[in-house]
């Protein structure tokens, strides 16, 4: 059944916020989130919920008065917090969140998941610091950096990088499952874990390309199991045609059949001076193994 849920104001009737869902049953408590940021805080306001696609009454709890109990939470005030997608997924955006891709010119250490969390959490926490858990080979410098993004695709992030002094590339994706690696102008480099779940790589000052590139686990590997395999599938169907073949070359002429005269004239041996593929029609007309084999 398809839940419909819209912002109604009361004065004039016009419809404020409005967002539509597939729903398999009702159940208990459920959250719909609305686009209402920019509904001024002064409107007066209804709710007007529609249930389509459902033969049965759908029961749904109402207070003394026959309204549908409902609680509102509301994104904290200047948090940044807003509603951008509604439907069968929804989608918040916050304006303050940092880039994807940053430069960090400054490192803290955080050796524990805890303290890491709480100073991520910190609003004092300098946008161009990175937090580390765990004490690197490297320190950043202070510098400034440009970072441009090349375009790519989810299995790669590859940015161009001109530093004025060593520090580090933070990417704020997944990059510490097996699988990705990263290079710098071309070089292996190391991924450290970065801000907490994330990973960052070293870059000395200068201009750099960095690329950071996820590869399936193993995949070479299975890759050449697969080509041998189809190798010896091969090698070994050479083998049978080949064996079929020559068995049936030296099969002994029935007594009983008469000299054959060829194109030119010439009295032959027999069935066997055929061609090959001639001799196994005429010879067996039972598929070969190797017909077996093309035939499923």
């Amino acid at each position: 059944m398809t839940m419909t849920v819209a912002v109604i104001a009361d004065g004039t009737g016009k419809t404020l916020a409005k967002t539509e869902s597939w729903v398999p049953a009702l159940g208990g408590g459920r959250n719909i989130a609305l686009p209402g940021s920019d509904i001024p805080a002064d409107t007066k306001w209804h709710v007007r919920i529609t249930i389509t696609g459902q033969s049965k009454l759908v029961p749904i709890g109402t207070d003394d008065d026959g309204h549908a109990v409902m609680s509102i939470t509301r994104p904290v005030s200047g948090d940044g917090v807003s509603v951008v997608h509604t439907g069968d997924a929804t989608v918040y955006e916050r304006d303050s969140a940092l880039d994807r891709v940053r430069w960090a010119s400054d490192q803290q250490v955080v050796t524990t998941a805890a303290d890491r969390i709480r100073t991520l959490a910190d609003p004092s926490l300098p946008d161009d610091t990175v937090v580390l858990n765990r004490t690197p080979d490297h320190t950043a410098g202070g510098g400034d950096a440009t970072v441009d993004l090349q375009d790519g695709d989810t299995n790669e992030t590859v940015a161009d990088v001109d530093a004025s002094a060593g520090g580090w590339l933070v990417v704020a994706d997944s990059v510490l499952r097996p699988g990705w690696s990263a290079t710098v102008d071309g070089e292996p480099s190391d991924l450290v874990t970065a801000d907490n779940a994330g990973g960052a790589v070293w870059v000395p000052k200068g201009q750099h390309t960095v690329r950071l590139h996820y590869a399936v686990p193993r995949a070479a590997i299975g890759g050449l199991v697969t080509g041998g395999a189809i190798l010896v599938a091969v090698a070994a169907s050479v083998l049978v045609s080949v064996s079929v073949r020559r068995r049936r070359r030296r099969r002994p002429a029935d007594p009983g059949d008469g000299p054959v005269t060829g194109p030119d004239g010439d009295a032959t041996d027999g069935p066997d001076d055929r061609s090959a593929d001639t001799l196994e029609s005429a010879v067996d007309p039972t598929p070969t193994a190797t017909q077996r084999n093309q035939t499923t």
